[in-house]
């Protein structure tokens, strides 16, 4: 299975404590250059999530894979998918990619125009969890973490969270 993750994705399972969990789990995870230097470059606040997928990447979990050409650039400007997450749409295309991991939802709403597979990181956490590649503790945790960001709607905790108390 090969998934392109953007930096949202990237940092969110970073920072729930399953990036390297969810790495494994697809088996090849790529990213373009562009999302590299948005989760390496941003400064102290995010040193640690940058830590962690330095890590990966040094150890070839993550590889950054350079796109051979201008793939749609027109078309994904007019949809205002631009930076990191034009590079991933770009580099899932290029490479033919199994899933595009993203919370952008942006992306996520024009996937019948993009022609993508997205799924996002309460998708990925639930993923983890039924394959029993995370604990239920584990899970939690990040359902946790995840709560503290507060970048999903609280919907998406809660039924994150009766996930759980279904198992």
């Amino acid at each position: 299975m090969l998934a392109v993750k953007d930096s949202c994705v990237l940092i969110n399972l970073a920072r729930s404590a399953i990036l390297t969990q969810a790495c494994d789990y697809f088996g090849g995870v790529i990213i373009p250059p562009l999302v590299r230097e948005e989760v390496l470059d941003r400064g102290s606040p995010y040193q640690e999530d940058a830590l962690l997928i330095a890590e990966q990447i040094e150890t070839g979990k993550i590889r950054v894979v350079n796109l051979k050409a201008s793939l749609h650039w027109d078309m994904l400007d007019q949809l205002n998918i631009r930076g990191g997450e034009a590079e991933a749409v770009a580099l899932y295309r290029q490479e033919n990619a199994d899933w595009l991991a993203t919370d952008d939802d942006n992306v996520r709403r024009k996937r019948y125009l993009l022609k993508i597979q997205p799924i996002g990181t309460p998708a990925i956490l639930v993923r983890l969890f039924r394959d029993k590649v995370i604990s239920n503790i584990m899970f939690l945790r990040a359902v946790e973490t995840l709560r503290e960001t507060g970048w999903f709607s609280p919907i998406v905790y809660d039924t994150l969270l009766a996930e759980a108390n279904n198992d």
